[in-house]
């Protein structure tokens, strides 16, 4: 029984601590979004 405890605090613990983390981490666009078929295109090239 004192294992599945401790795994389920240490799953509390992380979720915490993630949850803690207040940074913008999504990318900023610097140039408009492309043709999705032409950067397939360009990326097989």
């Amino acid at each position: 029984m004192l294992p599945f405890l401790a795994d389920a605090l240490s799953y509390v613990a992380s979720f915490l601590t993630v949850s803690a983390i207040r940074a913008d981490l999504r990318a900023r666009r610097t140039e408009p979004a492309g043709s999705l078929w032409r950067e397939v295109a360009d990326g097989v090239r």
